[in-house]
Order: structure tokens, then sequence, then C-alpha cells
């Protein structure tokens, strides 16, 4: 059966990525662990969604900062960008900047 709907995206905007990386953060920032205690804990959020390239995200991440008290090291990564790495096409990682957490 075939639908015929419009296609829809969100429209991003600074504080929506800021809000919507912390409300991710707080729920994986305490998480049932085997093994450890591990000197570093991270956690990589993926995202495809069109309007966040790496021109959007670079811009909408200056200057933020997220909580975490458990997890040390957090990075957004973007889809393949033909443009990304001096033209030569990448993946591009956005380090978050973390606050409360025991590695600063």
């Amino acid at each position: 059966m075939t639908v015929n709907r419009p296609e829809a995206y969100f429209l991003w905007d600074r504080e929506d990525l800021v809000q919507d990386l912390q409300r991710l953060l707080d729920g994986k920032d305490r998480p049932k662990l085997k093994g450890g205690p591990y000197e570093r804990y991270m956690l990589v959020i993926h995202t495809n969604e069109c309007y966040l390239n790496p021109d959007n995200v670079g811009r909408f991440l200056e200057g933020a900062t997220f909580r975490a008290d458990f997890i040390t090291d957090a990075f957004l990564g973007l889809s393949y960008d033909p443009a990304s790495n001096g033209g030569k096409g990448g993946y591009p990682v956005f380090p978050l900047q973390l606050t409360g957490n025991t590695s600063e």
C-alpha cells in the first residue's frame, strides 16, 4: 500500500539542538555497566538530519555546554559530507563541552 504524503523535516535552531542533546545526555548519564571502573566513559550521538549540516551544527554548538556527571566525553557525529575535510569528504564530528564530570 502506498501512502501519498508530503515529506516533512524539522527546521532546527540552536535551542532545539542544545535541549535535545542535553536530553540524550541525561538519559545516558547513569548507565548500567558491566566491568569497570573505567577512566573514561564516552557517548557518541549520530544524526542524519538534513538541516543539521556541519555549518549549522558548528554555529549552534559554539559556546554551548552540557551537564554530565558520569560521561566524561561526548560527541555529535554527522553523516558523510563531501565538503568536509578540506573538500576531501568525511564524517564531521563535534565534541560536546561537558561540565560536572570528574575529568575536569
